[in-house]
C-alpha cells in the first residue's frame, strides 16, 4: 500500500491466495490427472494443484467431479491434539455461520488420519473468490477509489462483521484486514479466515497474572500486530476486550481504503496504545467520512460504535446531510493531536 508492507504474525492460508493469482492473471494450476479425491459435504472433489503453503496449512485449487465447479481446499496438518482442536474450532464456527453474501461460502470438511498416529489432516472446502482481496482492488485503482466506492465496499465488509456480532454470544473475528476480504464471483465482498475467532469478553482489569499471560500469548499468536486495538497491546489501559476489537480493525481497513496506507504501518505498540496516527491531507474526503474514521479508531472501545450502529450510519450516508455525533473523548483526542 505505497510504503505499507502487508505483514502478518502468522500465515493465514485461505482462498486469498487463489484470488490474488486470478486478479493478477497468473496461471495457478494445470490439473493433475490423478489428484487426491475427497468426499466433502455431499460433493466428490478432486484436488488440482497446490497454490500456497505456510506453517502447517496448504491451499489447493480443486474441482467438483460432477459440476466441474472450481473450489478451494484449505488443508491443515495437525501434528498434535492442540492443533487438531484449533482446526476443529474453526470448523465449528464455519458450520454455525449463516449463509450470507458477505461471508465466504463454506461447503464442509473432512478429517483424515491413520489410526494410532497423532498427525491428522483437516480439509476444509470453500467457494473460490476470483476478484482478489481489497489490496488488489486498491492496486488496480492505483490507490485512489473515490469516496462513493469506498463507502460501498466498506458497507459490505461491515455487513459481514455485523452477522458475526449478531450471533449469541457475539463472535469476534479478531483478524480483520484487507487481505481477509475477497471479491466473489457474485460481485460481493466477503470475509474469510475465521481461525482467530472468539466469543469471550475479557475484562483485563480483573484478570490475574496467569490469565493475563495466557491472553497475551493467544493474542500474539492469533492476531495481526498492526491491526490490534489499544486494549490488545496495552493491558494497563484496563479496557474490556470484546467485539469492539473488530470495530477498531474496521477502522484500519477504512483508513487503508481512503489513503492506500495503514494508520499503524510501522506496527508501533505505543502509537496503537495511544491511538496516535497521522491523517493525510490528500486525497480529500468529506468531513463526515473523516469523522467516521476517527470514531472507529477511538482509543477507548466504549467510545466506538457497534457494528449495527455502523451499518445504520452507512445506510444513506451520502444522502443524509446531518453530521455524525461523535463521543466527546473522540473529538477532544483528535483536536489535541491535530496540528
Amino acid at each position: 500500500y505505497g510504503k505499507l508492507q502487508a505483514t502478518t504474525e502468522r500465515v493465514a492460508l485461505t482462498t486469498a491466495s487463489v484470488a490474488h493469482c486470478a486478479a493478477k492473471n497468473v496461471p495457478v494450476m494445470h490439473r493433475l490427472k490423478h489428484g487426491r479425491q475427497y468426499s466433502i459435504g455431499g460433493r466428490t472433489v478432486v484436488e488440482d494443484r497446490q497454490i500456497s503453503e505456510g506453517g502447517f496449512a496448504f491451499v489447493w485449487l480443486a474441482h467438483d467431479v460432477v459440476s466441474h465447479e472450481e473450489l478451494v481446499l484449505k488443508k491443515i496438518l495437525c501434528q498434535d491434539k492442540a492443533a487438531l482442536t484449533m482446526a476443529q474450532r474453526e470448523v465449528d464456527l464455519l458450520e454455525r455461520l449463516p449463509q450470507h453474501p458477505n461471508l465466504v461460502r463454506y461447503y464442509g470438511h473432512t478429517i483424515l488420519g491413520t489410526e494410532g498416529k497423532k498427525t491428522k489432516e483437516a480439509i476444509l472446502l470453500f467457494e473460490i473468490c476470483p476478484g482478489g482481496h481489497l489490496l488488489d482492488l486498491l492496486d488496480r485503482a492505483q490507490g485512489v477509489l473515490g469516496e462513493d466506492r469506498i463507502l460501498a465496499v466498506f458497507a459490505e465488509v461491515v455487513a459481514g462483521v455485523a452477522v458475526l456480532h449478531a450471533m449469541r454470544p457475539a463472535i469476534q473475528h479478531r483478524d480483520l484486514k484487507v487481505e481477509n476480504v475477497l471479491l466473489g464471483a457474485d460481485g460481493k465482498f466477503k470475509l474469510l479466515d475465521f481461525g482467530s475467532w472468539s466469543d469471550e469478553c475479557s475484562d483485563t482489569a480483573s484478570l490475574d497474572k496467569h490469565a493475563i499471560s495466557a491472553l497475551q500469548e493467544h493474542i500474539e499468536r492469533y492476531t495481526t500486530m498492526m491491526y490490534r486495538p489499544p486494549e490488545m497491546v496495552d493491558f494497563f489501559n484496563q479496557f474490556v476486550i470484546s467485539e469492539k476489537v473488530d470495530i477498531w480493525m474496521l477502522g484500519c481497513i477504512l483508513f487503508t481504503l481512503m489513503f492506500y496506507r495503514h494508520p499503524f504501518q510501522d506496527e508501533s505498540a505505543l502509537a496503537i496504545a495511544n491511538a496516535r496516527y497521522n491523517f493525510p491531507s490528500t486525497p480529500e474526503y468529506s468531513q463526515k467520512l473523516q469523522d467516521l474514521s476517527h470514531w472507529l479508531l477511538a482509543r477507548d472501545p466504549g467510545d466506538r460504535p457497534t457494528s449495527r450502529e455502523l451499518l445504520q450510519i452507512l445506510h444513506g450516508f451520502k444522502e443524509c446531510d446531518r453530521p455524525l455525533t461523535l463521543p466527546k473523548a473522540v473529538v477532544e483526542r483528535w483536536e489535541q493531536s491535530s496540528p
